[in-house]
This record gives C-alpha cells, structure tokens and sequence, in this order.
C-alpha cells in the first residue's frame, strides 16, 4: 500500500468539522500515512486545541517564518491574533511547505491557497458550511 503524505488545515477545517477530521486523521494515522496538521497560529497555542488528534507532523506559518526570519513580521494583526506579514508571504507558506514534504492530499478552507500547491498535491477545499462527510466534496 502507497503511504500518503496528507495535509489539513486546522483553523476553519479541523475546527469546523472535528466529527469528521478526528475520526479521519485517526484513521490515516492508524493505517501508516502521515498526516501534517497545518496552522497559521504559532502551534504553542494552536496544539492546545487538538491534543487528542492523531497526527505525525505539525506546520505553523508563524513559527516557520519566526524561526527562519525570511520575510519581514509584526507583532500588531488588527484582529488580535498576533504575528501577521505580507498577503503573499502568509498565502505561499503552505504550498512551499507541501513542496518541501511532497504531500499528495491538502485539506484546506481557503482557495486562495491552491495556486501555491505543487501540482502533485491534490489541493481539495472544504466549504465554510454545509460539509457533513467526505463523500460532500466529491
């Protein structure tokens, strides 16, 4: 059996949906593909959500730029959340890393993301409302 190497995003997707995620990430795990959880928040904040989710691989935005200090950062996100940088830089963020992992499957809310993705990574958006399963998206 091919290991899959699957991405999903936390906030407005793992949060949105945890009765399917949960079960599902479970599931990947169990069956010996990665599953990289992917958040913008730096994951000391992020992991306190989803302590009992099975993963193998987490990605903060925040902290992968904090840690590299390649693009320029501030400390004054007018929504109260901390660190923020440019549009692109932010919207790029994960698609690079995909590159660099080479994940097959990205589980992701936002479409503005998938022009990012390497063309090997099967981009599928989960929708803000209305998702119930798996088989909605397809």
């Amino acid at each position: 059996m091919q290991r899959l190497k699957i991405g999903v995003d936390l906030h407005d997707t793992i949060d949105l949906y945890p009765d399917i995620f949960y079960p599902l990430c479970k599931e990947w795990v169990n069956f010996g593909h990665e599953v990289h959880i992917m958040t913008g928040e730096k994951w000391e904040t992020a992991q306190k959500q989803i302590n009992d989710l099975h993963r193998t691989h987490f990605f903060s935005i925040i902290d992968y730029h904090l840690e590299k200090e390649d693009v320029e950062m501030w400390d004054n996100d007018p929504r109260g959340r901390g660190f923020w940088m440019a549009g692109e830089d932010w919207d790029k963020t994960k698609g690079d890393y995909a590159k660099r992992v080479n994940l097959d499957i990205m589980f992701e809310n936002k479409v503005e993301y998938a022009k990012y993705f390497p063309e090997s990574c099967t981009f599928i958006r989960v929708p803000l409302a209305g998702f119930k399963s798996l088989f909605d998206l397809f």
